[in-house]
């Protein structure tokens, strides 16, 4: 119960957090503003599991959750500083209509957005292919490099200070190439690089790909939300959040969910191999994006 709690409250703090960002910053700070909050994200993805591990071997399973409450409590702490003017404006209209008809506007305008159409197809296989390896980590990890199940922090860590150095890299080049150029970049290395670990036996060479995607895949995430904060309406800016999560979430727990009836079948070559291929595909698919990288463009034509 407490992790279906968990789960979610944690989904309204992202549409939130967009729709700060276009409602308080110009369209041309909104990249720099998207990096930051990429890099800051890398941080806890390195730190977190190293802590969580270290506090969970030293003090245990009850302590660790007991930090984890005092830092979301600190985190709430902080959040009622955001000035309340933030959420004032248009309050109004944006309250007046019906949850159904709300829902019923925000697919609407994906509909007719070949942006976001495109997009939501692109998470959905990406989600698909990502949900088949996700419960197989550890396997790599001690089969395959022979290596203790404690030692995937090490390699999650390392994905981590991917991201961070990809979130520092966005803020630089975000802007001068398109999103869509950055997303096909580290969606086919994606794929590429899920061949690469389930055959590497080279702590080395997996650990390798781990940073290189998670450098990959921040640049093309940052310059994704760059341009969906400045060009998607700000009304519908929680509304595209609240139906893009719960499709990625669906499709990740059907990957994750037919994984063990796959491998069991197969192996676990066949199943990265599988994931690797609709990475490939996403990234096919992403180049189709029609959206430009200028500010205050519109992509609302099909």
């Amino acid at each position: 119960m407490v992790t279906l709690v968990s789960a979610v409250v944690s989904q309204f703090s992202q549409p939130s957090s967009m729709k700060i960002i276009k409602r308080c910053l110009p369209d041309e700070q909104v990249p720099a503003a998207t990096a930051l909050s990429q890099t800051i994200m890398s941080l806890f993805v390195i730190a977190g599991p190293i802590a969580g591990t270290a506090i969970f071997q030293t003090v245990g399973l009850e302590a660790s959750l007991i930090s984890l409450l005092a830092i979301f409590g600190g985190s709430a702490l902080f959040i009622a500083f955001i000035p309340s003017s933030v959420d004032v404006t248009d309050s109004a209209v944006e309250s007046s209509g019906s949850f159904m008809k709300e829902l019923r506007e925000g697919m609407k305008y994906v509909g007719s957005n070949q942006m976001l159409k495109i997009m939501i197809l692109v998470y959905v296989i990406l989600a698909l292919g990502s949900g088949l390896i996700q419960p197989l980590d550890i396997f790599v990890i001690t089969e395959r490099l022979h290596l203790n199940m404690t030692d995937v922090q090490w390699f999650t860590a390392l994905e981590g200070f991917g991201m961070l150095a990809g979130g520092v890299a966005a803020a630089v080049i975000t802007g001068k190439l398109r999103g869509s150029t950055l997303m096909f970049i580290g969606l086919a290395f994606l794929g590429v690089s899920t061949f690469v670990e389930v055959l590497s036996v080279w702590p080395v060479v997996t650990g390798t790909m781990r940073f290189l995607t998670g450098f990959l895949l921040a640049l093309a995430q940052t310059a994704l939300m760059a341009v969906m904060i400045r060009q998607v309406d700000e009304k519908f800016v929680g509304r595209l959040n609240g139906l893009i999560t719960p499709i990625f979430t669906a499709m990740l727990l059907i990957g994750s969910g037919s994984t063990g009836v796959f491998m069991a079948s197969t192996s676990i070559f066949a199943v990265y191999f599988t994931a690797g291929a609709l990475f490939l595909l996403s990234s096919y698919i992403s180049l189709k994006l029609p959206f430009s990288t200028e500010p205050g463009s519109n992509s609302n034509v099909i």
